[in-house]
């Protein structure tokens, strides 16, 4: 829960979480919303290591039960357009490396014969107003 604030907030980095919600005010409000008694926030390390055991299937059936959620609570229906969801299609550049992360990435190959390896991905988003919400992801690993 802590991360998911620190991305509405615009915190993108783990260790802003630490500088910017390890106050008495942030500890208080999420312990009310998270129903605990909360004495810290966890580290930023604590996360991390947290997510890295989620698996990528259940993250994305929660994304999609979530967005189900919100259509039918119909909050973003006055940014219809004719009725309809508006739907992007967005190719994005995940990283950059020097080396071939993982045997699959990307290349491009400069004249100066430097090779630099690239990680993407491709995301279905819905649009409502100024709100775009991620649907489904298609990683490139």
């Amino acid at each position: 829960m802590i991360r998911l604030f620190a991305l509405i907030c615009g915190i993108t980095t783990m260790t802003g979480i630490n500088s910017k919600f390890d106050t008495e005010k942030a500890i208080k409000n999420f312990s009310k919303i998270c129903g605990q008694d909360l004495k810290e926030i966890p580290d930023w390390q604590t996360i991390q290591d947290v997510i890295e055991t989620l698996n990528y299937d259940e993250i994305d059936s929660i994304r999609r039960e979530m967005f189900k959620a919100l259509i039918r609570s119909k909050m973003f229906d006055k940014y219809r357009y004719n009725g309809y969801i508006q739907i992007l299609v967005d190719a994005t550049g995940l990283s950059t490396h020097d080396y071939n992360l993982n045997g699959n990435c990307i290349t491009k190959t400069f004249k100066d014969g430097k090779t630099k390896y690239y990680k993407y991905i491709l995301e279905a988003k819905a649009v409502f107003g100024n709100v775009v919400i991620s649907i489904d992801s298609e990683y490139y690993w």
